[in-house]
């Protein structure tokens, strides 16, 4: 059995004689209870509950009372939450300044929560400045919505509580022992002396033993360290109590589960840890689904948020076949589009062909898809956005038609509660649309904390101030470097430097920090037996020093406290987790349809593994989303505009005849032509900002190119976009030639390039781009040059090679047949690579591999060292 996290002889004398014990928090609360009834149990069958309650708990309780007994000065009045506090001030701040963010609703809410329970208020401030000035205005505001709906804040609930007591309503105490303060606002102090006349702080003696320091590497070793150490301790002694402090554990809380995770694996233990940081509401598996399904259905969402509930095993979804759910998504990708409503998603999800069963199914989504305008309407109380958004949640099917687990149900349970507090805020007398509600459900969710509740845990890991008060066998301290311990000021926003200092509010006088750290410190030392306090060397490229109040503690190395550590998780080094086995891949075959042009000759080349992979296993990157267009839809888009112009004028005497406006006029229409229809799939060219951007960039480009195309000899366009079939080695390749130009009665093929080209990637066994030689192989009769059109913004120029000339400033080829021959060769080698199999992962171009790393899981090049010795290891062994 664990000991208590509490020495409960600290408390006996108080509970026995009836006394109130207040506690910080409600962790210390529940400990106290524990070790308390433990201490019972030991010699009674029944006992009185002790009068423990942590502060907020007492506050209301005193409330309670006050209701009761039907107190005057509180009857009619509405005690807000932090949600209704915040909505309140939204309200605000939209009545005074309109074009002001909301956001800035929490940063005011705890402007006026910090001065209240200061006893200050803002005619207190001498200074003035332009925050201030409109914080006033919206404060004013804000007290006048409260004092219309009759509500007010917590913070006038405790003046309305000290009242009572002072004017006889509520009884005094004759004594209240508080515990785990390291301050206590002027409010709650306020409080305490009108409720009791003897104040008494419990303090736990010390039972310190063995305290000692280390320094680790960084920040990850030290949590590899705390949480290795914790284990290991724990199989020494399993009936103790282990304590490991991370100061920012909200903010690190995953990492910190994992590592712990991996540390008990690693020593094979199964122990229950408690991690005392929860996790927001709206990150929850349940809740998110619940939150994304309603925003979805109502207005448009991003892929990642369609996607979410798609796969999501907590709605109607789930229920459909994989492939329906896989096919979907690769239409929703492949549009490429940035944001989705309700109808392009069933477009994309429903078949034409769906089955009965599958149309059953999705019958209420399709419900809500034709009848969404009648369904939600346009404002409604929060009960009755709360109503709809459970109909419309259990049509679709949430939270699944699986059994839930008991963490599922603790978010379920969390989400109704979370409904409830949404449905309070019609306290505040008004109605609001469906996306206003959405966002207030959103905010809601995100500030809920939701704690996982667990069985007792050996291993306790909490933040700095959840720890203080707890009593732990060993207990291991992280991040005591000087940068973080004490930790640094932190202003409030708003008010006055000079006025938080002067009246000592949280974290803005370093005197105050320094003592506040020393008492933690000494809190922690009289709650533990063995103390380790930890910190890192260095934070990136910044060194780390130790803070300087634990500089006279003994220091210890990590090998000593932690012999066992592993550098990284065991697991990962165990590679032998899968057969190997050397093999090729098949000859291609007649049954393959597959279609081949320019790019496979590329990736051939490149390397001959992924060539494979893309060609012949259909192995693709995933379409992402993006708002505005990709390079390729640029490269595109310029295509397009180079087609319609050269095909317009035909040669360089019709170019050359056009005056300056003329060919002004041209480009501009064109590219205006060519931009209205690219938007109709494109709804980002629909903008006018966006499409001038792009129509002023396309100008300037295409215009520097026609400039330069007027310096080149007479020339006749021979082809446009034509269309070109080739068989090598048995493969049938298909493919497109930007332009054939005539010049001189010889024919020089061009191909448009928005991006850098060399004319060394032709070169070689293996070109890195063996487009053009592909090109030049395949034509009859024969070409006399081929080049790249760079049209890319200060470097327009041309790139090529020819037998006469043909390109300018480029020098003659000497010999051009011979270099035809050499692509020829190489395109044919290529080919029959390709062809019979070859598919060796070994990289000939590292610049093009670099570009295929989506791959990398499947061709395993970075653990192809490792495969070879295991494959060589399995030869010798034969």
């Amino acid at each position: 059995m664990l000991p208590p996290l509490i020495d409960i002889d600290n408390f006996k004398q108080a509970i026995e004689q009836g006394r109130l014990v207040i506690t910080a928090n409600q962790r210390l609360q529940a400990v106290i209870h524990d070790a308390w009834s433990t201490h019972c149990a030991s010699t009674s069958t029944a006992w009185y509950t002790p009068r423990v309650f942590s502060l907020d708990n007492w506050i209301n309780e005193l409330w309670k009372e006050l209701q009761d007994q039907n107190f005057s000065s509180i009857s009619d009045n509405i005690v807000l939450d932090d949600h209704q506090v915040r909505f309140y001030w939204e309200r605000a701040i939209k009545i005074c300044d309109s074009d002001h963010d909301l956001k800035y609703a929490n940063t005011a809410a705890r402007t006026h929560k910090l001065l209240q329970r200061w006893l200050l208020t803002t005619d207190d401030i001498v200074d003035d400045s332009p925050s201030l000035s409109i914080f006033r205005k919206w404060q004013n505001t804000y007290k006048h919505l409260l004092k219309k709906n009759k509500s007010i804040t917590p913070e006038d609930r405790i003046n309305k509580i000290i009242y009572a007591y002072e004017v006889g309503s509520l009884s005094k105490e004759p004594q209240i022992n508080t515990y785990g303060f390291q301050s206590i606002p002027p409010l709650f102090e306020q409080l305490l002396n009108a409720s009791s006349a003897s104040l008494h702080s419990v303090q736990s003696p010390s039972t310190n033993k063995n305290m000692k320091k280390i320094q680790v590497k960084d920040g990850d070793e030290e949590l590899r360290a705390a949480t290795s150490w914790a284990t290991s301790q724990l199989l020494l002694q399993p009936n103790q109590r282990i304590g490991i402090i991370v100061p920012d554990l909200n903010n690190s809380i995953e990492k910190v589960a994992r590592i712990m995770d991996e540390s008990l694996h690693d020593q094979n233990h199964t122990a229950v840890v408690n991690i005392s940081a929860g996790t927001s509401l709206l990150k929850t598996p349940i809740v998110s689904t619940a939150i994304d399904l309603i925003q979805c259905i109502t207005s448009k969402s991003n892929l990642c948020e369609w996607l979410h509930i798609l796969y999501s095993p907590h709605c109607l979804f789930d229920q459909l076949p994989l492939q329906m759910l896989v096919n979907c998504e690769l239409q929703l990708r492949n549009s490429r589009k940035f944001e989705f409503n309700l109808n392009d998603f069933c477009f994309a999800l429903i078949p034409t062909d769906i089955d009965h069963e599958a149309r059953t199914l999705l019958t209420p989504l399709i419900r809500l898809r034709d009848l969404r305008r009648e369904i939600f309407p346009s404002k409604q109380t929060f009960t009755e956005w709360a109503q709809l958004f459970i109909s419309t949640l259990a049509d679709l099917g949430w939270p699944g038609k699986r059994s839930l687990d008991t963490l599922e149900y603790q978010q379920k349970e969390s989400w109704q509660h979370l409904l409830s507090k949404f449905s309070s805020l019609d306290s505040l007398n008004t109605k609001i649309g469906i996306t206003n509600a959405i966002r207030q459900l959103k905010q809601m969710a995100n500030d809920v904390i939701f704690h996982p509740k667990t069985e007792e845990a050996p291993i306790q890991i909490l933040g700095m101030l959840e720890g203080t008060g707890i009593k732990f066998d060993q207990l291991w301290i992280t991040e005591l470097d000087s940068h973080h311990f004490p930790p640094q000021s932190k202003l409030d926003s708003i008010l006055p430097v000079n006025f938080q200092r002067q009246h000592f509010m949280p974290h803005s006088n370093p005197d105050r920090e320094l003592f506040l750290a020393k008492q933690l410190i000494s809190d922690f030392t009289n709650n533990s037996q063995t103390l380790v306090l930890s910190h890192a060397s260095m934070s990136g490229d910044e060194k780390l020093f130790p803070s300087p109040l634990i500089t006279d503690v003994y220091s210890s190395s990590l090998s000593e406290l932690c012999y066992d550590m592993q550098p990284i998780p065991r697991r990962l080094n165990n590679c032998d987790q899968t057969h190997l086995f050397e093999d090729s891949a098949p000859p291609l075959s007649d049954q393959e349809i597959i279609k081949i042009g320019t790019l496979m000759f590329k990736n051939q080349s490149a390397c001959p593994f992924n060539a494979f992979a893309i060609h012949r296993l259909k192995s693709e990157s995933l379409q992402e989303s993006t708002i505005g267009l990709t390079a390729l839809d640029r490269g595109s888009i310029l295509h397009e505009v180079m087609f319609k112009l050269w095909k317009k004028w035909g040669n360089s005497n019709e170019l050359l005849k056009l005056s300056d406006a003329v060919l002004q006029t041209d480009i501009t229409q064109n590219i205006t032509n060519t931009l209205y229809d690219w938007s109709a799939h494109h709804p980002i060219l629909r903008g006018k900002i966006f499409s001038q951007l792009e129509q002023t960039r396309l100008e300037k480009l295409v215009w520097q190119w026609i400039v330069n195309e007027k310096t080149r000899p007479t020339f006749v366009i021979n082809s446009l976009e034509a269309k070109k079939n080739l068989e090598v080695a048995g493969i049938k390749v298909a493919f497109r030639i930007d332009r054939i130009d005539e010049v001189n009665n010889k024919f020089l093929i061009i191909d448009y390039k928005s991006g850098s080209v060399k004319p060394t990637d032709w070169t070689g066994d293996r070109p890195r781009d063996p487009q053009l030689p592909l090109y030049v192989s395949a034509l009859t009769p024969a070409v006399n040059g081929c080049a790249f059109a760079q049209l890319k913004t200060g470097n327009i120029k041309f790139f090529g090679l020819s037998d006469s000339g043909l390109i300018p400033y480029e020098k003659n080829h000497e010999d051009w047949s011979s270099l035809i021959n050499k692509w020829h060769d190489s395109i044919d080698k290529l080919a029959r690579e390709f062809a019979t199999g070859h598919a060796d992962v070994e990289i000939f171009h590292k610049s093009s591999f670099d570009f295929q790393t989506d791959l990398l899981p499947l061709n395993r090049w970075p653990e192809e060292t490792l495969i070879n010795k295991k494959l060589s290891a399995l030869k010798d062994d034969l």
